[in-house]
């Protein structure tokens, strides 16, 4: 399990509640992941990853399903990101399944997508103490967001 805090970003909405996608971006500064292992992180951010040539991923998001509009003032609601994602200059559509508890202008919660290393042409881990490594990488987004009315 990699984990980083450097992850900025916001989502824009119009005032007809769909997605501004040129204002809808998160970044996440990959050089950072830690994981339990010093050997592994300095693998993967040097091999798998390649952060000296490629230290971030961004995350566009196009469009939100199954959230209502206006944003519900509170409860836990589940829906789905509709996301551009990049990685080492190549970007594909990943769907993030989310939860996200609402209180107020208060949102917190968590998104989660998965896809196999190929997704992104990234080199899956081969190292002597990694017994084996899945074909699936996981990603996990726990976020704290504020509700604002700016333009």
């Amino acid at each position: 399990v990699g984990e980083t805090k450097e992850v900025k970003g916001s989502i824009t909405f119009t005032d007809k509640g769909v997605v501004n996608a040129t204002k809808s971006n998160i970044t996440v500064n990959l050089a950072s992941l830690k994981t339990d292992e010093e050997r592994r992180d300095r693998y993967v951010r040097q091999n798998t990853l390649k952060t000296s040539l490629y230290p971030k991923a961004s995350v566009k998001i196009k469009k939100i399903e199954g959230l209502s509009w206006p944003l519900p003032p509170s409860g836990k609601h589940t829906f789905q990101l509709i996301t551009d994602t990049t990685i080492q200059e190549i970007t594909t559509t990943l769907i993030w399944e989310t939860v996200a508890s609402f209180d107020g202008d208060k949102v917190t919660g968590r998104a989660k997508t998965n896809f196999p290393f190929e997704t992104f042409d990234l080199k899956k881990p081969t190292l002597f103490f990694i017994l084996s490594v899945e074909n699936n990488i996981r990603l996990e987004l726990d976020f704290i967001a504020t509700i604002s009315e700016k333009s």
